[in-house]
């Protein structure tokens, strides 16, 4: 993988995980961000994430790792699926984008 990508472990609304955030897992059972693990090594991998002090897979949780340009698109293409024209979508993540004080995807 490219170590120069910018990876981002974002839940299952595509909103970036923080530590000290608190899930189900998939049996249903609380857990909390400890720390953000590591993004995915290899194509194939998925990451890690840190829950209560232990690294698991991300998805046990339902987030995931994305590039920050997958992150970009997923985010509004999900805008326009709500009807949003495809400008419209743009601004509003971009918008966000600054409010969240991430670097520019």
């Amino acid at each position: 993988m490219n170590t120069s990508t910018t990876w981002h472990l974002v839940n299952s609304n595509l909103q970036p995980v923080k530590v000290g955030d608190k899930f189900l897992d998939f049996r249903g059972d609380p857990c909390t961000v400890t720390g953000l693990g590591h993004p995915p090594h290899t194509p194939a991998s998925s990451g890690r994430i840190e829950l209560d002090g232990v690294l698991y897979y991300p998805t046990i949780v339902d987030c995931k790792w994305m590039t920050a340009p997958d992150l970009y698109e997923a985010r509004v293409s999900a805008l326009e699926y709500q009807g949003m024209t495809r400008s419209d979508a743009q601004g509003i993540v971009d918008a966000e984008i600054l409010t969240e004080g991430q670097p520019p995807l």
